[in-house]
């Protein structure tokens, strides 16, 4: 019996309707409901399944999900067994690769990228002398073995103690693997599954700075580790500006703003914890709060103000939640980025240097670019680009799906 991974005695058998060969082979590390036959039989969701084409060769082995429109995520292509030792050197491979780019001055990154390191549905994080598990819904959540997996971690990193954010309250323990659309939407829980359950706020540093992490309650696994390299950047370009952080959440990049010389900062999140939790973060790197200005305010408002009023900024970060989570909110989604880069683009000195970011995956980095150019336009601006990028190295994911490379981020001079 499997350690790392629930299963059944025998994989269910699923077939592909049309040709997925040569896409699997490539990487693609999904396939969608409709390009199988209907499974006609009861099966739970993270059950193991095997995809064969109509002629009766099997084409890769994978996590069945019959809720979601995401029915399978590859978990390999070769004709072996897959197994306990296939899972662990994974693992081992991930940590390996972690503790080689990882700088010394930093303790948070991510471990494990589920499709990127050949681990799908799943995300492990490392904060300080903790870890945060997570799953990409519950299919991938009732397949792997959450205590057994974050015990091998924990002691490969040697960490204090591990907890499991997800919807799903059973969690961990195998037992209830309903992937019913009503947990699906319940509130997300924390569970500590090895080890020590952490303190509400977990103390790390990243290239040196230091923040102070809510890790069972705050936003993704507690920090956008994605945005390590590009918090580094704003720092080096910083010194002497009036920087603007928009949706700032706790203070990243204000305080590598901050720490690198900024002689004004600006913070603005709706929420106000976040904005607190910025306060502590600019104490905790002992940074002087008089020139560090915060505001609970929705981005639009204060931006509108803004522009109203003819305030500009040297430098200003705009950051915002995704706005397109599915196909169907593309085109509204791509307006609300034009509009919004527009606006920030009007608050921007003449010579000044404005960073936009997208978490969004649907939003592909030749669209992202497109709603920049579309803003620039009408802000009657011109833009020389400093740094166009996508996620840090710790963040690896298939080539082949464009759609998991979610993060783009450009760095502009405008005139």
């Amino acid at each position: 019996m499997s350690q790392f991974f629930y299963s059944e005695s025998k994989p269910i058998h699923i077939t592909a309707i049309v040709d997925l060969r040569a896409r699997l082979f490539r990487g693609y590390p999904w396939v969608f409901k409709s390009e199988i036959e209907p499974v006609k039989r009861a099966v739970l969701g993270g059950t193991l399944a095997l995809l064969k084409n109509r002629n009766g060769d099997i084409l890769a082995k994978g996590i069945f999900d019959p809720q979601s429109n995401l029915c399978f995520r590859v978990l390999d292509v070769s004709p072996d067994r897959f197994n306990d030792d296939i899972v662990e050197n994974r693992i081992q491979q991930a940590i390996g690769h972690r503790l080689l780019i990882i700088p010394p001055n930093t303790s948070c990154y991510r471990v494990l990228n589920g499709e990127g390191d050949y681990l799908p549905g799943m995300v492990f994080d490392r904060y300080g002398t903790f870890g945060v598990l997570k799953f990409d819904g519950l299919a991938p959540a009732a397949f792997w073995n959450a205590e057994v997996i974050a015990q091998l971690i924990a002691r490969k990193l040697r960490l204090s103690g591990v907890i499991v954010r997800n919807r799903d309250r059973s969690i961990g323990n195998g037992k209830d693997r309903d992937s019913s659309e009503e947990k699906s939407s319940s509130e997300e829980k924390s569970l500590c599954i090895y080890g020590e359950e952490p303190l509400e706020e977990v103390f790390v540093t990243e290239n040196g700075h230091h923040f102070l992490v809510n890790i069972q309650k705050g936003q993704k696994t507690g920090f956008f580790l994605d945005q390590r390299d590009n918090r580094h950047l704003i720092g080096q370009v910083a010194r002497d500006m009036k920087v603007l952080n928009l949706f700032g959440y706790t203070g990243g990049f204000s305080v590598y703003a901050g720490a690198n010389g900024a002689k004004e900062i600006t913070t603005v999140d709706s929420a106000k914890p976040a904005i607190k939790g910025a306060e502590r973060n600019f104490l905790a790197n002992k940074l002087s709060s008089n020139n560090h200005h915060l505001s609970t305010d929705d981005a639009y408002l204060f931006l509108a103000r803004a522009v109203a009023q003819q305030e500009t900024w040297d430098l200003i970060i705009v950051d915002p939640p995704a706005f397109i989570q599915n196909t169907s909110q593309l085109e509204a989604g791509r307006k609300a980025y034009s509009h919004l880069f527009t606006q920030a683009l009007k608050s921007l000195r003449v010579g000044g240097l404005i960073a936009f970011a997208s978490c969004s995956g649907r939003l592909l980095p030749e669209e992202f670019q497109n709603t920049i150019n579309l803003a620039l336009k009408r802000a009657k601006r011109r833009g020389i680009v400093l740094a166009n990028r996508g996620l840090p190295a710790d963040h690896p994911f298939p080539f082949e799906c464009k759609e998991l490379g979610y993060l783009k981020f450009m760095l502009l001079r405008c005139l």
